[in-house]
Protein backbone atom coordinates (compact mmCIF):
# COMPACT_ATOMS: atom_id res chain seq x y z
CA UNK A 1 0.00 0.00 0.00
CA UNK A 2 1.36 3.38 -0.96
CA UNK A 3 1.94 6.13 1.57
CA UNK A 4 -0.48 8.45 -0.24
CA UNK A 5 -3.27 5.88 0.13
CA UNK A 6 -2.57 5.53 3.85
CA UNK A 7 -2.53 9.32 4.19
CA UNK A 8 -5.86 9.63 2.39
CA UNK A 9 -7.46 6.97 4.61
CA UNK A 10 -6.10 8.66 7.72
CA UNK A 11 -7.46 12.00 6.56
CA UNK A 12 -10.89 10.53 5.79
CA UNK A 13 -10.98 8.80 9.18
CA UNK A 14 -10.02 12.05 10.92
CA UNK A 15 -12.78 13.96 9.11
CA UNK A 16 -15.36 11.27 9.97
CA UNK A 17 -14.39 11.24 13.64
CA UNK A 18 -14.47 15.04 13.74
CA UNK A 19 -17.99 15.07 12.30
CA UNK A 20 -19.13 12.47 14.83
CA UNK A 21 -17.60 14.46 17.65
CA UNK A 22 -19.28 17.65 16.45
CA UNK A 23 -22.63 15.89 16.23
CA UNK A 24 -22.27 14.57 19.75
CA UNK A 25 -21.39 18.03 21.01
CA UNK A 26 -24.43 19.60 19.31
CA UNK A 27 -26.69 16.93 20.82
CA UNK A 28 -25.21 17.57 24.27
CA UNK A 29 -25.82 21.31 23.96
CA UNK A 30 -29.42 20.76 22.90
CA UNK A 31 -29.94 18.35 25.77
CA UNK A 32 -28.54 20.87 28.26
CA UNK A 33 -30.84 23.56 26.86
CA UNK A 34 -33.86 21.27 27.16
CA UNK A 35 -32.92 20.39 30.74
CA UNK A 36 -32.49 24.06 31.61
CA UNK A 37 -35.91 24.86 30.11
CA UNK A 38 -37.51 21.99 32.03
CA UNK A 39 -35.98 23.18 35.29
CA UNK A 40 -37.21 26.73 34.64
CA UNK A 41 -40.70 25.44 33.89
CA UNK A 42 -40.72 23.33 37.06
CA UNK A 43 -39.58 26.32 39.11
CA UNK A 44 -42.36 28.49 37.64
CA UNK A 45 -44.94 25.78 38.32
CA UNK A 46 -43.74 25.49 41.92
CA UNK A 47 -44.17 29.24 42.35
CA UNK A 48 -47.67 29.08 40.87
CA UNK A 49 -48.64 26.21 43.18
CA UNK A 50 -47.40 28.15 46.20
CA UNK A 51 -49.38 31.22 45.13
CA UNK A 52 -52.49 29.13 44.55
CA UNK A 53 -52.09 27.40 47.89
CA UNK A 54 -51.65 30.74 49.64
CA UNK A 55 -54.75 32.14 47.93
CA UNK A 56 -56.75 29.04 48.85
CA UNK A 57 -55.68 29.31 52.48
CA UNK A 58 -56.67 32.97 52.57
CA UNK A 59 -60.03 32.19 50.96
CA UNK A 60 -60.94 29.23 53.17
CA UNK A 61 -59.20 30.38 56.31
CA UNK A 62 -57.42 27.05 56.78
CA UNK A 63 -53.74 26.37 57.13
CA UNK A 64 -52.34 23.11 55.87
CA UNK A 65 -54.08 20.03 54.55
CA UNK A 66 -56.42 19.10 57.41
CA UNK A 67 -59.47 16.92 56.93
CA UNK A 68 -62.46 18.82 58.32
CA UNK A 69 -65.21 17.01 56.41
CA UNK A 70 -65.53 14.19 58.95
CA UNK A 71 -64.70 11.57 56.32
CA UNK A 72 -62.22 8.91 57.27
CA UNK A 73 -58.95 8.54 55.45
CA UNK A 74 -59.89 5.02 54.37
CA UNK A 75 -63.00 6.15 52.48
CA UNK A 76 -65.56 4.94 55.03
CA UNK A 77 -67.04 8.35 55.99
CA UNK A 78 -65.49 8.24 59.43
CA UNK A 79 -67.11 5.00 60.57
CA UNK A 80 -63.78 3.27 60.97
CA UNK A 81 -64.40 0.63 58.33
CA UNK A 82 -65.06 -2.94 59.04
Amino acid sequence: MRISTITNWAYATTVALTLLSGGAFIMAVRSADMERDAATTAWKLDEMVEQLQSAAEKTTGTTGATNTSGAGTNGTNGSGGG
